[in-house]
Protein backbone atom coordinates (compact mmCIF):
# COMPACT_ATOMS: atom_id res chain seq x y z
CA UNK A 1 0.00 0.00 0.00
CA UNK A 2 1.24 3.46 -0.87
CA UNK A 3 2.34 5.33 2.23
CA UNK A 4 0.34 8.41 3.08
CA UNK A 5 2.13 11.68 3.59
CA UNK A 6 1.97 13.56 6.86
CA UNK A 7 -0.07 12.20 9.71
CA UNK A 8 -3.22 11.41 7.77
CA UNK A 9 -2.36 7.81 7.51
CA UNK A 10 -4.50 5.08 5.97
CA UNK A 11 -6.16 4.73 2.59
CA UNK A 12 -9.33 2.77 3.15
CA UNK A 13 -12.74 1.65 2.01
CA UNK A 14 -15.63 3.47 3.66
CA UNK A 15 -17.84 0.41 4.07
CA UNK A 16 -21.08 2.26 4.68
CA UNK A 17 -22.64 5.66 4.12
CA UNK A 18 -22.75 6.29 7.83
CA UNK A 19 -19.05 5.83 8.47
CA UNK A 20 -18.61 9.55 9.06
CA UNK A 21 -21.92 10.55 10.59
CA UNK A 22 -21.51 12.65 13.68
CA UNK A 23 -23.10 11.76 16.98
CA UNK A 24 -22.01 14.83 18.89
CA UNK A 25 -21.08 18.40 18.20
CA UNK A 26 -18.59 20.86 19.58
CA UNK A 27 -20.33 24.19 19.98
CA UNK A 28 -19.13 25.84 23.15
CA UNK A 29 -21.99 28.31 23.41
CA UNK A 30 -25.40 26.74 23.03
CA UNK A 31 -28.01 28.83 21.29
CA UNK A 32 -31.00 30.00 23.22
CA UNK A 33 -34.52 28.88 22.48
CA UNK A 34 -35.97 31.96 20.79
CA UNK A 35 -38.80 30.07 19.10
CA UNK A 36 -40.55 27.83 21.64
CA UNK A 37 -42.13 24.61 20.56
CA UNK A 38 -45.91 24.71 20.06
CA UNK A 39 -48.17 23.93 22.94
CA UNK A 40 -51.90 23.96 23.32
CA UNK A 41 -51.89 23.34 27.06
CA UNK A 42 -51.72 27.02 28.05
CA UNK A 43 -54.78 27.99 26.03
CA UNK A 44 -56.60 24.85 27.11
CA UNK A 45 -55.98 25.67 30.77
CA UNK A 46 -57.12 29.27 30.31
CA UNK A 47 -60.27 28.68 28.28
CA UNK A 48 -61.16 25.07 28.85
CA UNK A 49 -60.96 24.56 25.08
CA UNK A 50 -58.02 23.35 23.01
CA UNK A 51 -56.32 25.75 20.60
CA UNK A 52 -58.09 25.42 17.29
CA UNK A 53 -54.99 24.97 15.18
CA UNK A 54 -52.96 22.77 17.54
CA UNK A 55 -53.44 19.26 19.00
CA UNK A 56 -55.32 19.00 22.25
CA UNK A 57 -52.80 18.34 25.04
CA UNK A 58 -55.26 18.52 27.92
CA UNK A 59 -54.98 14.77 28.53
CA UNK A 60 -51.66 13.26 29.64
CA UNK A 61 -50.05 10.91 27.15
CA UNK A 62 -47.23 8.38 27.46
CA UNK A 63 -45.26 7.83 24.24
CA UNK A 64 -43.45 4.53 23.80
CA UNK A 65 -40.14 4.66 22.00
CA UNK A 66 -37.29 2.38 20.94
CA UNK A 67 -33.62 3.28 20.81
CA UNK A 68 -30.25 1.55 21.26
CA UNK A 69 -27.23 1.59 23.57
CA UNK A 70 -24.11 -0.48 24.07
CA UNK A 71 -25.45 -1.04 27.56
CA UNK A 72 -28.04 0.83 29.60
CA UNK A 73 -26.21 3.39 31.77
CA UNK A 74 -26.96 3.22 35.52
CA UNK A 75 -28.28 6.78 35.50
CA UNK A 76 -30.71 6.26 32.61
CA UNK A 77 -33.94 5.99 34.60
CA UNK A 78 -33.19 9.21 36.45
CA UNK A 79 -32.36 10.96 33.17
CA UNK A 80 -35.63 9.81 31.61
CA UNK A 81 -37.49 11.00 34.71
CA UNK A 82 -35.98 14.49 34.47
CA UNK A 83 -36.64 14.70 30.74
CA UNK A 84 -40.25 13.75 31.41
CA UNK A 85 -40.64 16.56 33.91
CA UNK A 86 -39.98 19.06 31.14
CA UNK A 87 -42.13 17.28 28.56
CA UNK A 88 -44.97 16.93 31.04
CA UNK A 89 -44.85 20.59 31.97
CA UNK A 90 -44.64 21.81 28.39
CA UNK A 91 -46.97 19.47 26.48
CA UNK A 92 -48.48 17.12 29.09
CA UNK A 93 -46.53 14.22 27.56
CA UNK A 94 -43.91 11.75 28.77
CA UNK A 95 -41.74 9.13 27.07
CA UNK A 96 -41.13 5.51 28.02
CA UNK A 97 -38.08 4.13 26.22
CA UNK A 98 -37.15 0.53 25.49
CA UNK A 99 -33.39 0.27 24.92
CA UNK A 100 -32.05 -2.47 22.66
CA UNK A 101 -28.37 -3.55 22.88
CA UNK A 102 -26.50 -2.20 19.87
CA UNK A 103 -25.25 -5.66 18.94
CA UNK A 104 -28.82 -6.96 18.62
CA UNK A 105 -30.37 -3.90 17.01
CA UNK A 106 -30.08 -5.01 13.38
CA UNK A 107 -32.29 -8.01 14.07
CA UNK A 108 -34.46 -6.92 16.99
CA UNK A 109 -35.67 -3.55 15.71
CA UNK A 110 -37.08 -5.00 12.47
CA UNK A 111 -38.63 -7.77 14.59
CA UNK A 112 -40.49 -5.13 16.60
CA UNK A 113 -42.02 -3.85 13.36
CA UNK A 114 -42.83 -7.36 12.15
CA UNK A 115 -44.54 -8.24 15.42
CA UNK A 116 -47.21 -5.59 15.02
CA UNK A 117 -46.38 -4.14 18.43
CA UNK A 118 -47.90 -0.75 19.05
CA UNK A 119 -45.20 1.82 19.74
CA UNK A 120 -44.83 5.49 18.86
CA UNK A 121 -41.31 6.16 17.62
CA UNK A 122 -38.06 4.34 16.89
CA UNK A 123 -34.41 5.23 16.32
CA UNK A 124 -33.52 4.44 12.70
CA UNK A 125 -30.20 4.48 10.87
CA UNK A 126 -28.91 3.42 7.48
CA UNK A 127 -26.15 1.42 9.15
CA UNK A 128 -28.75 -0.55 11.12
CA UNK A 129 -30.64 -1.31 7.88
CA UNK A 130 -33.89 -0.57 9.74
CA UNK A 131 -34.90 2.46 7.70
CA UNK A 132 -35.32 2.13 3.90
CA UNK A 133 -35.92 -1.66 4.01
CA UNK A 134 -38.60 -1.14 6.67
CA UNK A 135 -40.17 1.75 4.77
CA UNK A 136 -40.71 -0.64 1.87
CA UNK A 137 -42.72 -2.85 4.24
CA UNK A 138 -44.94 0.04 5.29
CA UNK A 139 -43.50 0.24 8.81
CA UNK A 140 -43.30 4.02 9.18
CA UNK A 141 -45.55 7.04 8.76
CA UNK A 142 -44.79 9.58 6.05
CA UNK A 143 -43.70 12.92 7.49
CA UNK A 144 -44.70 15.98 5.49
CA UNK A 145 -42.95 19.34 5.46
CA UNK A 146 -46.18 20.97 6.60
CA UNK A 147 -46.32 18.75 9.68
CA UNK A 148 -42.72 19.54 10.57
CA UNK A 149 -43.23 23.28 10.20
CA UNK A 150 -46.36 23.28 12.32
CA UNK A 151 -45.42 20.80 15.06
CA UNK A 152 -41.61 20.94 15.03
CA UNK A 153 -40.96 24.63 14.27
CA UNK A 154 -37.60 24.84 16.03
CA UNK A 155 -36.36 21.73 14.28
CA UNK A 156 -37.66 22.97 10.92
CA UNK A 157 -35.62 26.16 11.25
CA UNK A 158 -32.46 24.38 12.43
CA UNK A 159 -32.31 21.23 10.29
CA UNK A 160 -29.81 20.99 7.46
CA UNK A 161 -32.01 20.62 4.38
CA UNK A 162 -29.48 18.17 2.89
CA UNK A 163 -30.32 15.83 5.78
CA UNK A 164 -34.00 15.86 4.84
CA UNK A 165 -33.18 15.03 1.24
CA UNK A 166 -30.76 12.28 2.23
CA UNK A 167 -33.41 10.44 4.25
CA UNK A 168 -36.13 10.51 1.60
CA UNK A 169 -37.22 7.19 0.13
CA UNK A 170 -38.72 7.38 -3.34
CA UNK A 171 -39.11 11.11 -2.88
CA UNK A 172 -40.93 10.92 0.46
CA UNK A 173 -39.74 11.41 4.03
CA UNK A 174 -40.47 8.72 6.62
CA UNK A 175 -38.27 9.94 9.45
CA UNK A 176 -37.11 13.03 11.26
CA UNK A 177 -33.40 13.08 10.38
CA UNK A 178 -30.66 14.33 12.68
CA UNK A 179 -30.68 18.12 12.84
CA UNK A 180 -27.04 18.48 11.92
CA UNK A 181 -24.14 16.24 10.98
CA UNK A 182 -20.53 17.21 11.70
CA UNK A 183 -17.39 15.75 10.17
CA UNK A 184 -16.76 12.58 12.15
CA UNK A 185 -14.50 10.20 10.21
CA UNK A 186 -14.10 6.56 11.04
CA UNK A 187 -10.62 5.56 12.05
CA UNK A 188 -8.33 3.11 13.80
CA UNK A 189 -7.33 3.62 17.42
CA UNK A 190 -4.20 1.90 18.71
CA UNK A 191 -2.29 1.78 21.98
CA UNK A 192 0.48 4.39 21.82
CA UNK A 193 2.30 2.78 24.72
CA UNK A 194 2.46 -0.57 22.96
CA UNK A 195 3.57 0.96 19.68
CA UNK A 196 6.43 2.74 21.43
CA UNK A 197 7.23 -0.29 23.59
CA UNK A 198 8.09 -2.29 20.47
CA UNK A 199 9.94 0.52 18.73
CA UNK A 200 7.37 1.06 15.98
CA UNK A 201 6.66 4.33 14.21
CA UNK A 202 3.24 5.93 13.58
CA UNK A 203 0.77 3.94 11.50
CA UNK A 204 0.97 5.25 7.92
CA UNK A 205 0.10 2.12 5.95
CA UNK A 206 -1.54 -1.28 6.20
CA UNK A 207 1.94 -2.76 6.50
CA UNK A 208 2.60 -0.61 9.57
CA UNK A 209 -0.64 -1.81 11.11
CA UNK A 210 0.30 -5.43 10.44
CA UNK A 211 3.68 -4.93 12.12
CA UNK A 212 1.96 -3.48 15.17
CA UNK A 213 -0.50 -6.41 15.37
CA UNK A 214 2.36 -8.88 14.91
CA UNK A 215 4.23 -7.40 17.89
CA UNK A 216 1.11 -7.58 20.04
CA UNK A 217 0.31 -11.16 19.05
CA UNK A 218 3.85 -12.23 19.88
CA UNK A 219 4.31 -10.42 23.16
CA UNK A 220 1.01 -9.45 24.82
CA UNK A 221 -0.54 -12.49 26.45
CA UNK A 222 -4.29 -12.30 26.89
CA UNK A 223 -4.67 -9.55 24.31
CA UNK A 224 -6.02 -10.04 20.78
CA UNK A 225 -4.53 -7.60 18.24
CA UNK A 226 -7.97 -6.74 16.84
CA UNK A 227 -10.72 -8.15 19.02
CA UNK A 228 -13.59 -7.31 16.68
CA UNK A 229 -17.22 -8.12 17.48
CA UNK A 230 -20.00 -9.53 15.32
CA UNK A 231 -21.28 -5.99 14.68
CA UNK A 232 -17.93 -5.08 13.12
CA UNK A 233 -17.65 -8.17 10.91
CA UNK A 234 -19.01 -6.39 7.84
CA UNK A 235 -16.15 -3.90 7.89
CA UNK A 236 -13.42 -4.99 10.32
CA UNK A 237 -10.09 -4.44 8.59
CA UNK A 238 -11.43 -5.77 5.29
CA UNK A 239 -12.08 -2.35 3.82
CA UNK A 240 -8.57 -1.07 4.57
CA UNK A 241 -7.00 -3.78 2.42
CA UNK A 242 -9.78 -3.80 -0.19
CA UNK A 243 -9.03 -0.16 -0.91
CA UNK A 244 -5.35 -0.92 -1.28
CA UNK A 245 -6.11 -3.64 -3.85
CA UNK A 246 -8.99 -1.90 -5.63
CA UNK A 247 -7.40 1.54 -5.71
CA UNK A 248 -10.25 3.53 -4.24
CA UNK A 249 -12.51 3.36 -1.26
CA UNK A 250 -16.17 2.69 -1.65
CA UNK A 251 -19.59 3.97 -0.73
CA UNK A 252 -22.18 1.27 -0.13
CA UNK A 253 -25.62 1.46 -1.64
CA UNK A 254 -28.09 2.09 1.22
CA UNK A 255 -28.74 -1.14 3.08
CA UNK A 256 -26.31 -3.07 0.86
CA UNK A 257 -22.83 -4.48 1.43
CA UNK A 258 -21.32 -5.69 -1.83
CA UNK A 259 -22.97 -3.17 -4.16
CA UNK A 260 -20.93 0.00 -4.06
CA UNK A 261 -19.68 3.06 -5.91
CA UNK A 262 -16.07 4.20 -5.99
CA UNK A 263 -15.61 7.26 -3.80
CA UNK A 264 -13.45 9.24 -6.20
CA UNK A 265 -15.39 8.23 -9.34
CA UNK A 266 -17.45 11.24 -10.36
CA UNK A 267 -19.44 9.19 -12.88
CA UNK A 268 -21.24 7.34 -10.08
CA UNK A 269 -20.54 3.90 -11.55
CA UNK A 270 -22.01 1.06 -9.48
CA UNK A 271 -19.71 -1.89 -8.77
CA UNK A 272 -20.64 -5.37 -7.57
CA UNK A 273 -19.42 -8.94 -7.44
CA UNK A 274 -20.45 -9.13 -11.11
CA UNK A 275 -17.54 -6.81 -12.01
CA UNK A 276 -14.18 -8.52 -12.53
CA UNK A 277 -12.08 -5.76 -10.96
CA UNK A 278 -14.30 -5.64 -7.86
CA UNK A 279 -14.47 -9.42 -7.56
CA UNK A 280 -10.71 -9.85 -7.89
CA UNK A 281 -10.02 -7.19 -5.23
CA UNK A 282 -12.61 -8.79 -2.95
CA UNK A 283 -11.02 -12.23 -3.28
CA UNK A 284 -7.49 -10.88 -2.78
CA UNK A 285 -8.66 -9.10 0.36
CA UNK A 286 -10.34 -12.28 1.62
CA UNK A 287 -7.01 -14.10 1.24
CA UNK A 288 -5.31 -11.40 3.32
CA UNK A 289 -8.02 -11.61 5.99
CA UNK A 290 -7.53 -15.38 6.26
CA UNK A 291 -3.81 -14.79 6.68
CA UNK A 292 -4.44 -12.35 9.54
CA UNK A 293 -7.05 -14.63 11.08
CA UNK A 294 -4.74 -17.65 10.95
CA UNK A 295 -2.02 -15.63 12.67
CA UNK A 296 -4.37 -15.02 15.59
CA UNK A 297 -4.86 -11.32 14.96
CA UNK A 298 -8.66 -11.70 15.21
CA UNK A 299 -10.77 -13.63 17.76
CA UNK A 300 -11.47 -17.24 16.87
CA UNK A 301 -15.19 -16.57 16.55
CA UNK A 302 -16.01 -12.88 16.00
CA UNK A 303 -19.68 -13.78 15.41
CA UNK A 304 -19.97 -14.94 19.00
CA UNK A 305 -18.36 -11.80 20.38
CA UNK A 306 -20.86 -9.23 21.66
CA UNK A 307 -18.25 -6.75 22.89
CA UNK A 308 -17.13 -4.14 20.36
CA UNK A 309 -13.44 -3.56 19.84
CA UNK A 310 -13.54 -0.11 21.43
CA UNK A 311 -14.79 -1.53 24.70
CA UNK A 312 -12.35 -4.45 24.50
CA UNK A 313 -9.51 -1.99 24.01
CA UNK A 314 -10.41 -0.15 27.20
CA UNK A 315 -10.52 -3.48 29.01
CA UNK A 316 -7.00 -4.28 27.81
CA UNK A 317 -8.20 -7.09 25.54
CA UNK A 318 -7.70 -5.47 22.12
CA UNK A 319 -4.75 -3.52 20.74
CA UNK A 320 -6.78 -2.09 17.83
CA UNK A 321 -10.26 -0.58 17.80
CA UNK A 322 -12.38 0.74 14.99
CA UNK A 323 -14.02 4.00 16.12
CA UNK A 324 -15.39 7.21 14.77
CA UNK A 325 -13.73 10.39 15.97
CA UNK A 326 -16.30 11.11 18.66
CA UNK A 327 -16.05 7.62 20.12
CA UNK A 328 -12.28 7.91 20.07
CA UNK A 329 -12.49 11.06 22.19
CA UNK A 330 -14.67 9.24 24.73
CA UNK A 331 -12.38 6.21 24.80
CA UNK A 332 -9.28 8.38 25.04
CA UNK A 333 -10.49 9.60 28.42
CA UNK A 334 -11.31 6.09 29.58
CA UNK A 335 -7.87 4.88 28.49
CA UNK A 336 -6.21 7.67 30.44
CA UNK A 337 -8.09 6.45 33.49
CA UNK A 338 -6.56 3.01 32.90
CA UNK A 339 -3.06 4.51 32.58
CA UNK A 340 -2.50 4.18 28.85
CA UNK A 341 -2.88 6.46 25.86
CA UNK A 342 -4.62 5.94 22.53
CA UNK A 343 -3.65 7.23 19.11
CA UNK A 344 -6.12 7.84 16.31
CA UNK A 345 -5.64 7.38 12.59
CA UNK A 346 -8.52 8.62 10.40
CA UNK A 347 -9.37 6.49 7.40
CA UNK A 348 -9.17 8.58 4.26
CA UNK A 349 -9.08 8.22 0.51
CA UNK A 350 -5.96 8.23 -1.63
CA UNK A 351 -6.61 11.92 -2.24
CA UNK A 352 -6.82 12.60 1.48
CA UNK A 353 -10.56 13.10 1.64
CA UNK A 354 -13.33 11.88 3.92
CA UNK A 355 -17.06 11.62 3.47
CA UNK A 356 -19.02 14.82 3.85
CA UNK A 357 -21.66 13.87 6.39
CA UNK A 358 -25.37 13.85 5.86
CA UNK A 359 -27.77 12.50 8.41
CA UNK A 360 -28.15 8.78 8.02
CA UNK A 361 -30.06 8.44 11.26
CA UNK A 362 -33.02 9.90 13.06
CA UNK A 363 -36.44 8.91 14.36
CA UNK A 364 -39.29 7.19 12.53
CA UNK A 365 -42.91 7.09 13.70
CA UNK A 366 -44.94 3.91 13.45
CA UNK A 367 -47.30 3.84 10.49
CA UNK A 368 -50.90 4.64 11.35
CA UNK A 369 -49.92 6.15 14.69
CA UNK A 370 -52.87 7.91 16.31
CA UNK A 371 -50.49 10.03 18.36
CA UNK A 372 -48.58 11.42 15.36
CA UNK A 373 -49.02 15.09 16.22
CA UNK A 374 -48.13 14.62 19.90
CA UNK A 375 -45.07 12.57 18.93
CA UNK A 376 -43.84 15.35 16.67
CA UNK A 377 -44.41 17.94 19.38
CA UNK A 378 -42.39 15.85 21.84
CA UNK A 379 -39.62 15.31 19.32
CA UNK A 380 -39.26 19.06 18.80
CA UNK A 381 -38.25 19.21 22.45
CA UNK A 382 -36.02 16.12 22.27
CA UNK A 383 -34.18 17.50 19.23
CA UNK A 384 -34.10 21.20 20.11
CA UNK A 385 -34.66 21.89 23.83
CA UNK A 386 -31.19 22.67 25.27
CA UNK A 387 -31.85 21.18 28.72
CA UNK A 388 -33.21 17.94 27.27
CA UNK A 389 -30.44 17.62 24.69
CA UNK A 390 -27.85 18.13 27.42
CA UNK A 391 -29.33 15.48 29.71
CA UNK A 392 -29.72 12.88 26.97
CA UNK A 393 -26.13 13.50 25.85
CA UNK A 394 -24.31 13.80 29.19
CA UNK A 395 -26.66 12.61 31.96
CA UNK A 396 -27.42 14.70 35.05
CA UNK A 397 -25.44 17.69 36.18
CA UNK A 398 -23.69 17.02 39.46
CA UNK A 399 -23.91 13.25 39.03
CA UNK A 400 -22.32 12.45 35.68
CA UNK A 401 -21.11 15.88 34.57
CA UNK A 402 -20.49 19.51 35.50
CA UNK A 403 -19.93 22.56 33.31
CA UNK A 404 -16.53 24.06 34.10
CA UNK A 405 -15.46 27.71 34.00
CA UNK A 406 -14.58 27.38 30.31
CA UNK A 407 -18.07 26.20 29.46
CA UNK A 408 -16.89 22.64 28.82
CA UNK A 409 -18.33 19.38 30.10
CA UNK A 410 -16.24 17.87 32.89
CA UNK A 411 -16.65 15.19 35.56
CA UNK A 412 -17.89 15.98 39.08
CA UNK A 413 -15.45 15.41 41.92
CA UNK A 414 -14.88 11.70 42.47
CA UNK A 415 -16.28 10.75 39.05
CA UNK A 416 -14.19 9.72 36.06
CA UNK A 417 -14.64 8.00 32.71
CA UNK A 418 -14.34 4.58 34.30
CA UNK A 419 -17.00 5.02 37.00
CA UNK A 420 -19.30 7.59 35.43
CA UNK A 421 -22.94 6.50 35.61
CA UNK A 422 -23.61 8.03 32.17
CA UNK A 423 -20.93 8.43 29.52
CA UNK A 424 -21.29 10.90 26.67
CA UNK A 425 -23.83 9.74 24.08
CA UNK A 426 -24.43 6.54 26.04
CA UNK A 427 -27.97 6.17 24.69
CA UNK A 428 -28.80 6.79 21.02
CA UNK A 429 -30.34 10.22 20.93
CA UNK A 430 -27.50 11.17 18.58
CA UNK A 431 -29.91 12.89 16.20
CA UNK A 432 -30.52 15.89 18.48
CA UNK A 433 -29.11 19.31 17.60
CA UNK A 434 -25.32 19.42 17.91
CA UNK A 435 -25.48 23.17 18.54
CA UNK A 436 -26.56 22.43 22.11
CA UNK A 437 -23.76 19.97 22.84
CA UNK A 438 -20.80 21.51 24.63
CA UNK A 439 -17.21 20.35 24.10
CA UNK A 440 -15.76 17.93 26.61
CA UNK A 441 -12.96 19.23 28.82
CA UNK A 442 -11.31 15.85 28.38
CA UNK A 443 -11.25 15.87 24.58
CA UNK A 444 -7.76 15.15 23.30
CA UNK A 445 -6.10 17.76 21.13
CA UNK A 446 -6.01 15.15 18.37
CA UNK A 447 -9.81 15.21 18.09
CA UNK A 448 -9.85 18.99 17.77
CA UNK A 449 -7.06 18.91 15.17
CA UNK A 450 -8.71 16.18 13.09
CA UNK A 451 -12.09 17.95 13.11
CA UNK A 452 -10.49 21.19 11.97
CA UNK A 453 -8.32 19.56 9.32
CA UNK A 454 -10.97 17.39 7.72
CA UNK A 455 -13.69 20.03 7.72
CA UNK A 456 -11.97 21.46 4.64
CA UNK A 457 -11.40 18.07 3.02
CA UNK A 458 -14.83 16.50 3.35
CA UNK A 459 -16.55 15.89 0.02
CA UNK A 460 -19.78 14.28 -1.06
CA UNK A 461 -19.61 11.44 -3.63
CA UNK A 462 -22.18 11.76 -6.40
CA UNK A 463 -24.36 8.94 -5.02
CA UNK A 464 -24.07 10.04 -1.39
CA UNK A 465 -27.71 11.16 -1.22
CA UNK A 466 -29.21 8.27 -3.17
CA UNK A 467 -32.18 6.68 -1.38
CA UNK A 468 -33.26 3.41 -2.90
CA UNK A 469 -36.83 2.33 -3.48
CA UNK A 470 -36.57 -1.38 -2.70
CA UNK A 471 -40.19 -2.36 -3.42
CA UNK A 472 -39.22 -4.42 -6.47
CA UNK A 473 -36.29 -6.20 -4.79
CA UNK A 474 -37.17 -6.52 -1.10
CA UNK A 475 -37.54 -10.32 -1.31
CA UNK A 476 -34.14 -10.65 -2.97
CA UNK A 477 -32.55 -8.24 -0.48
CA UNK A 478 -33.77 -10.34 2.45
CA UNK A 479 -32.27 -13.46 0.89
CA UNK A 480 -28.98 -11.79 0.01
CA UNK A 481 -28.63 -10.27 3.47
CA UNK A 482 -28.60 -13.73 5.02
CA UNK A 483 -25.83 -14.80 2.64
CA UNK A 484 -23.81 -11.67 3.36
CA UNK A 485 -24.16 -12.25 7.09
CA UNK A 486 -22.87 -15.83 6.85
CA UNK A 487 -20.68 -16.54 3.84
CA UNK A 488 -19.86 -12.90 3.05
CA UNK A 489 -18.81 -11.92 6.54
CA UNK A 490 -16.93 -15.19 7.04
CA UNK A 491 -14.78 -14.14 4.09
CA UNK A 492 -14.46 -10.60 5.45
CA UNK A 493 -12.97 -11.80 8.75
CA UNK A 494 -10.97 -14.71 7.28
CA UNK A 495 -12.89 -17.35 9.20
CA UNK A 496 -12.88 -19.92 6.37
CA UNK A 497 -11.03 -23.16 5.64
CA UNK A 498 -10.44 -22.33 2.00
CA UNK A 499 -11.01 -18.95 0.34
CA UNK A 500 -11.55 -20.34 -3.16
CA UNK A 501 -14.15 -22.84 -1.98
CA UNK A 502 -16.02 -20.26 0.11
CA UNK A 503 -15.91 -17.69 -2.70
CA UNK A 504 -17.50 -20.21 -5.06
CA UNK A 505 -20.21 -21.00 -2.53
CA UNK A 506 -20.76 -17.32 -1.77
CA UNK A 507 -21.14 -16.28 -5.41
CA UNK A 508 -23.39 -19.22 -6.30
CA UNK A 509 -25.69 -18.46 -3.38
CA UNK A 510 -25.81 -14.78 -4.29
CA UNK A 511 -26.81 -15.64 -7.84
CA UNK A 512 -29.53 -18.04 -6.73
CA UNK A 513 -30.87 -15.47 -4.25
CA UNK A 514 -31.46 -12.87 -6.97
CA UNK A 515 -28.32 -10.78 -6.51
CA UNK A 516 -28.20 -9.91 -10.22
CA UNK A 517 -31.73 -8.50 -10.04
CA UNK A 518 -30.71 -6.27 -7.13
CA UNK A 519 -27.64 -5.01 -8.97
CA UNK A 520 -29.70 -4.22 -12.07
CA UNK A 521 -32.27 -2.30 -10.03
CA UNK A 522 -29.64 -0.35 -8.07
CA UNK A 523 -27.88 0.61 -11.30
CA UNK A 524 -31.16 1.75 -12.86
CA UNK A 525 -32.04 3.92 -9.87
CA UNK A 526 -28.50 5.32 -9.72
CA UNK A 527 -28.68 6.27 -13.40
CA UNK A 528 -32.06 7.93 -12.90
CA UNK A 529 -30.73 9.78 -9.83
CA UNK A 530 -27.73 11.09 -11.77
CA UNK A 531 -29.95 12.45 -14.55
CA UNK A 532 -31.90 14.65 -12.15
Amino acid sequence: MKKMKGKTLLTVLAGAVTASIAVTGCSSSPKTSSSPAPTASAQTAATGKPASDMPDTSKPLVLKGYTIAGSVPPLWEEVQKEVNKILSQKINTTIEMTIIPTGDAKTKLPMVNASGEQYDFMFVANWLANYAPEVSKGAYEEITEEKLQKLMPRYSKAVDKANLEAMKVNGKLYSIPATTAAVNPTGIAIRKDLREKYGLGPIKSNADLEAYMQAVAKNEKGMIPYNLSKVEATTGLFDLFFTEYFGDFMLSAPGMVSIQSAYEDETGKVYSQLDQKYNEAFKKTAVKMKELYDKGYFPKNPFGNEIRSGESQIQGKSAVARLNLTDFAVNYVKAKGNNFELEYYPLESAKGRVLKPVAGQGVAIKAGNKNLDRVLMALDYIYEEPAIVEMLEYGLEGKSFVVNAEGKIDFPQGVNAANSPYSQGAVAFWFSDNAFKKPMASWPQQKIDVEKEYATRAVSPVLNSLSLNVDKIKTEIASVRGIEDLEGNSLRVGMVDNVDTMMDTYLKKLKSAGYEKIVTEVKAQAEAFLKK
